[in-house]
């Protein structure tokens, strides 16, 4: 094993051009689903990285070169879809010899049902974090309402209002409702019930409504209003006056109990609803919510929603109004750095003059191509990812402040996306319903409880900030180099990647398989010399210690180990 972990110490000082990829069978990909007119976007790309090759000009910084195709097909990949390409579609990706290669395969991508689900995931976790409280909220729900949206491509503006202004039954409710019991609930049961999943978004903030209102300005706005809730900052814009009269526009939100109290197990129903009267105002409410609730419902630029009847609706169109200042603004930063590792303001959620933007002009021409184009997310990313601002390499040291993108970041995998690469490299599938026979658990179950494990050691803050360093934690580390997840799925398990890799005849077809299955490439000529020695048996740890196996299973099993144990593995680069 010593030589094994001498190996896999190498493949970690790795993450450079060597990483290759792609996902999920961009060769024939095809879909129902369609997004806005790609035209000019091309011609978007290239005016945004003029407008950086000036600052980077200016502030003489040498841009690293162009990542190769393997390289790009693995980033692009990730970002898109959440998950890593099946060999078959990396070997038809490289062998392409179209000018036009990269485009068609960010079209394949954004055509593909993995996207919808990994952006629904995406905005999943943002919108309704783990740590938002239990009992009431039916997070499953909430996906599919989500999923949908990505689905049918809906403008963001069309999907955000229909967030801020959701009304509607929470859950079909029960334990049929609980994360582990969801496989049967479809659209027409829940439809049949009444359900609108959005609005479990709003039934999170049931015991604190005033974080609703600075979520809701943080979130889709970019500004920061919550800081001025307890009392008036100094050298800040944002007044407590100002907090009040936001957050006043969800003082008609009520939320209804559907249930006899004791008698429904699981998921408890409730309903959403604007009403005619003040909410919240009992004896027992909050000094400061009463405030709120007595102020006048006003956005952050002054227009008054009073006069609406339905201030949280106003409140809703305002903010996706063409006429707000920060709605477009704040999404394209988010995306941007989401995309590429740094937002144009840092972080991304805190637009401020206090605060100022790295490359105004850019982030201007982003935002206005956005929403003069119906806020499609998908011809947003497609802008992106053909920017030589995105497909920067990695190499070199880290960036540090303002670089203008003139390298590419080193980033770790979310915890979905590495989820879904440990799922993808494996072919967990047999592992997992191996698991769920011995414990008597159904698959479903022994899937959340992974999800649930993996999101609570490897989740990553979203938010970001200037410090790409990223060193992990040792629970991190013993769950990939000791846990059962990695430990049993390196096994050669019927229907499992080394059963498959096992079934080459060829040694070296055997290693190019599991290369292309973990870090979607082919080894180096050296990498190759490397582990075929290792196969054979002719590495040694020492004078009276032999590692090789001659080829055997365990030797195979500690190769493919250790490959899902590197940095190149765990990281998008």
């Amino acid at each position: 094993m010593i030589v094994v972990l001498a190996v896999a110490t190498f493949l970690a000082c790795r993450t450079t051009e060597s990483s290759r990829a792609d996902a999920q069978s961009i060769a024939g990909s095809q879909s129902t689903m369609k997004f806005t007119a790609t035209a000019g976007t091309e011609a978007l790309a290239a005016k945004l990285d003029g407008m950086l090759a000036r600052l980077q000009s200016g502030a003489n910084l040498k841009p690293t070169p162009i990542i190769d195709d393997a390289t790009f097909l693995r980033r692009v990949t990730l970002d898109l879809t959440g998950t890593l390409p099946e060999p078959d579609a990396i070997r038809a990706f490289l062998a392409d010899k179209s000018l036009d290669k990269r485009a068609k395969a960010v079209d394949a991508l954004l055509a593909s049902p993995a996207y919808a689900q990994h952006w629904a995931s995406y905005w999943g976790d943002l919108l309704l974090p783990l740590r938002a409280q239990k009992g009431i909220l039916d997070r499953g729900a909430f996906h599919r309402w989500l999923l949908h949206r990505f689905n049918e491509n809906a403008g963001y503006n069309q999907w955000v209002f229909d967030l801020v202004s959701a009304t509607g039954q929470n859950s079909i409710g029960g334990e049929d409702a609980l994360p582990r019991n969801t496989g049967d609930i479809d659209d027409a049961r829940e439809a049949e019930a009444g359900v609108n999943g959005a609005v479990n978004w709003l039934l999170q903030y049931r015991e604190a409504p005033q974080d609703l209102a600075g979520n809701t300005s943080k979130i889709f706005l970019g500004v920061q209003i919550q800081c001025a809730q307890c009392h008036d900052h100094k050298t800040e814009k944002w007044k407590q006056t100002d907090f009040r009269q936001f957050a006043a526009a969800f003082a008609r939100t009520q939320d209804k109990p559907m249930d006899v109290k004791g008698e429904m197990k699981g998921i408890k129903r409730i309903e959403v609803r604007d009403v005619n009267h003040l909410v919240r105002m009992g004896p027992k409410a909050p000094p400061e919510w009463r405030d709120i609730a007595m102020s006048r419902p006003t956005a952050l630029d002054g227009t008054d929603l009073s006069g609406s009847g339905d201030p949280r609706r106003a409140l809703a169109s305002w903010i996706v109004s063409d006429k707000n200042p920060w709605f477009a603004t704040e999404l394209v930063n988010r995306y941007w750095g989401a995309m590429t590792g740094r937002g144009f303001v840092d972080p991304v959620d805190d637009l401020r003059p206090s605060n100022p933007t790295m490359a105004p002009e850019a982030q201007d021409a982003l935002a206005q191509d956005f929403a003069s184009h119906g806020y499609d997310l998908k011809r947003l990313l497609r802008t992106i990812c053909l920017t030589n601002a995105y497909q920067r390499s990695v190499a070199g040291e880290q960036p540090k402040g303002d670089d203008f993108w003139a390298r590419g970041r080193l980033r770790p995998l979310s915890a979905e996306q590495l989820l879904n690469s440990i799922v993808s490299a494996t072919h967990l599938e047999p592992v997992l319903e191996e698991r769920a026979g011995k414990q008597g658990k159904s698959v479903n179950l022994v899937k959340f409880q992974l999800q649930r494990d993996v999101t609570f050691l490897f989740d990553v803050d979203e938010a970001g900030g200037d410090d790409d360093t990223f060193t992990g934690t040792v629970p991190q580390a013993l769950m990939l180099l000791n846990g059962w997840l990695v430990n049993r799925a390196v096994k050669p398990v019927p229907g499992a990647t080394l059963e498959e890799a096992l079934a080459q005849p060829d040694p070296a077809a055997r290693v190019d398989l599991l290369y292309l299955r973990t870090l979607s490439r082919l080894p180096t000529p050296s990498e190759k010399n490397a582990w075929q020695s290792f196969l054979r048996g002719d590495v040694v740890a020492d004078a009276s210690n032999r590692v090789g196996r001659r080829g055997n299973r365990d030797a195979y099993e500690d190769l493919f180990w250790a490959l899902l144990n590197s940095s190149e593995f765990q990281f998008n680069h």
